[in-house]
């Protein structure tokens, strides 16, 4: 729909009168975080607008969850149920493939290499409606301002404050561009797929090394026990990862590893 019949509008308007606002809410909840929340009421307007837009996962995920519900109060006379939640197990990797699409997009076709065709169908002319172009070296990656907004506070700077100026003028229709300097092309891709699905492969060492070490030149007038950005962002992120007992010695074996490759090139941070 938004490729043909609502192609370049900013404003769509839904009157069907079988679109429930609160079952539209709860949709939109699902497609951005993979949760849903509806009031009981509600459920057959969301099953009904699930099957209209092809969300076969959900409309699943809500026919399994009412069966639970239905067993659950037949075992329990007098409980009322009055909101159905359905929430992914912690494993599910649904959300963060779908999420890992948008990185998909973004990557310019000269650096996609393996990659190969999109894993969804794309008719010619298909564009995921990018809002930022991030140039570096000579590559330019097409993404979604929101995403690196929300969660990097580098990069809400360098978009929405005092970075503004660094900005080029964008050809008429074209998102901004900014240029990043003293990065990669390949280590930007590790950045991209991270800020869109919480993953991404680890680099490789030397490059690691290269980039601590570079991290730490940088920090002015650097005493032996001062901190680097960099290395300090790495413990915070594996220390915040840790949500279960089972992650924590996982989450001790990266620390571990991380002092160890310190202390082998003479960091002490």
């Amino acid at each position: 729909m938004l490729d043909t019949k609502w192609k370049g509008k900013s404003v769509v308007v839904l009157r069907h009168p079988l679109i429930n606002p609160v079952a539209f809410g709860a949709l939109l909840q699902y497609l951005y975080t993979g949760r849903l929340d509806i009031g009981v009421e509600h459920v057959s307007d969301c099953e009904r607008l699930a099957k209209q837009c092809q969300l076969w996962d959900l409309l699943d995920d809500l026919e399994a969850k009412c069966e639970k519900v239905s067993e659950f109060v037949a075992s329990k006379p007098g409980t009322c149920v009055k909101v159905l939640t359905i929430e992914p197990p912690p494993a599910d990797p649904r959300l963060r493939a779908d999420m890992a699409l948008l990185a998909d997009c973004a990557l310019p076709s000269e650096l996609r290499g393996d990659l190969g065709e999109l894993p969804f169908p794309c008719p010619d002319g298909f564009s995921s409606c990018p809002d930022i172009c991030f140039r570096v070296a000579d590559s330019s990656f097409l993404c979604y301002k929101a995403f690196f907004c929300g969660r990097s506070d580098y990069f809400r700077a360098l978009l929405d404050d005092h970075f503004q100026e660094s900005e080029e003028p964008a050809a008429s229709g074209d998102p901004p561009v900014v240029t990043l300097h003293d990065i990669s092309p390949d280590i930007f891709i590790h950045v991209l797929y991270y800020v869109y699905s919480d993953h991404t492969e680890l680099v490789e060492r030397e490059d690691f090394v290269e980039a601590v070490r570079e991290e730490a030149a940088a920090v002015a007038a650097r005493q032996e026990t001062d901190s680097i950005p960099l290395v300090d962002d790495i413990r915070f992120h594996v220390a915040s990862t840790v949500q279960t007992y089972s992650a924590i010695e996982e989450a001790q074996q990266r620390l571990r590893a991380l002092e160890d490759l310190l202390v082998s090139i003479g960091l002490d941070c």
